[in-house]
């Protein structure tokens, strides 16, 4: 199905709002805590608590994975009304993202606590992490614009 063909599709209004809205906020908290850093603020008292070590050094990542299942199920109709080649790279997108905040993760909190920060397998860790996320952050992208273009989206941009 083409962009445009998309765009006449019935709809409800009300849930094709309420899932973009899902999707914003969902975003949007991600972004906060990325620049805030949220979810490392509870990795030193769990840690404490349960005497957390090797991959589980960094207990955020249940957080995290909760809020991705939580989030992916929330979203799962809003990818069927996608065009198909669309959402094949939204979730190959969303997977690489993930796979490196919360696949990684682990494999980074145990350099972390076997070697301590800053040590050259803990970093070499971060940014595969790192380099993951960004990857499947612009793989995203793409996949917007390509719909964009579909869709004969035209986009200003002023100075």
């Amino acid at each position: 199905m083409r962009g445009s063909e998309l765009a006449q599709r019935p709809c409800s209004r009300r849930a094709h709002f309420i899932q973009l809205g899902l999707y914003f906020g969902g975003v949007f908290f991600l972004s906060i805590d990325e620049t805030v850093g949220f979810h490392e603020t509870v990795d030193v008292p769990l840690r404490e608590h349960f005497g957390l070590t090797g991959i589980f050094y960094n207990p955020w990542v249940f957080f995290g994975a909760a809020f991705v299942a939580v989030f992916v199920a929330l979203l799962v109709p809003f990818l069927f009304d996608l065009p198909r080649h669309i959402a094949i790279l939204f979730v190959i997108s969303g997977a690489i993202y993930v796979g490196g905040a919360l696949g990684m993760e682990p494999l980074d909190a145990f350099f972390e606590y076997r070697y301590g920060e800053g040590h050259l397998f803990q970093v070499i860790a971060t940014s595969i992490e790192e380099a993951m996320e960004m990857f499947g952050l612009t793989l995203f992208l793409h996949a917007n614009f390509i719909f964009m273009a579909e869709a004969r989206t035209n986009v200003l941009v002023r100075r």
